[in-house]
């Protein structure tokens, strides 16, 4: 016998308001499996807890593996700039630029081999204020990622021009702009420099943190696939 559209409406009425009465006793029925059944209570503690340990593990190894990515990286950093200056540094010191001239090719000479020294072509050399002892020689440069306000903070500035002797090296993390328009994370390593005849300068170099940030991801994303099992 066929049914008529308007009967196969009347039974199906009463089947989604089975299912909806059934939806708001949900609550009402855990509760009251909870209450009755101790191996009921025995699953959902040891699914939390599990829960709750994988989250914890997985949270703690993404924050340390990451600390230890960029720790890694700043130290490599370090390196490669302290190199990059010290390579500058003789450049300067076995010319005196007495004359603009003189100056630009020391200064192309010192670019190139802040390059071959850091693997960064991020680099900003800046005439330290007050310590040129010829203004006409003072030719600064820098690199386009660099040269937006508020990348080289003038906290940064400060700490290289209180440090003339290259004691220590200075640093902050930033962001750097990429060839997408938008941001990077990155590193900034500032060290002061001293071009006979010119006068003081400061040298910054910026290093890009996208590779690092990717690894991050993929470590983070593999960690947490491996806790998914748990709750299967």
């Amino acid at each position: 016998m066929t049914s008529s559209p308007g009967a196969r409406r009347t039974r199906l009425g009463p089947t989604l308001l089975t299912a909806a009465r059934d939806w708001r006793a949900w609550p009402r029925r855990v509760v009251g499996a909870w209450r009755r059944s101790l191996q009921f209570r025995t699953v959902v503690i040891t699914v939390g807890l599990s829960a709750i340990a994988v989250v914890a593990t997985g949270t703690y190894m993404s924050i340390s593996i990451g600390n230890d990515l960029f720790q890694s990286r700043l130290n490599q950093v370090l390196i490669e700039s302290k190199n990059a200056a010290t390579a500058a540094q003789s450049i300067f010191d076995s010319a005196d630029a007495s004359g603009e001239a003189s100056t630009i090719s020391l200064l192309s000479s010192a670019k190139s081999a802040i390059i071959a020294s850091s693997s960064s072509r991020l680099i900003a050399l800046y005439a330290t204020p007050g310590e040129t002892t010829n203004s006409t020689t003072v030719l600064s440069f820098a690199s386009p990622e660099l040269a937006s306000d508020g990348v080289i903070s003038d906290e940064l500035r400060d700490e290289v021009t209180s440090d003339p002797d290259g004691v220590q090296q200075y640093w902050q993390s930033v962001p750097l702009a990429n060839e997408g328009g938008g941001t990077d994370p990155g590193i900034i390593v500032g060290s002061p420099l001293t071009i006979p005849g010119a006068g003081s300068f400061e040298l910054y170099i910026g290093y890009n943190l996208a590779e690092a940030e990717q690894t991050l991801v993929f470590v983070q994303q593999t960690l947490w696939l491996a806790g998914w099992p748990w709750s299967s």
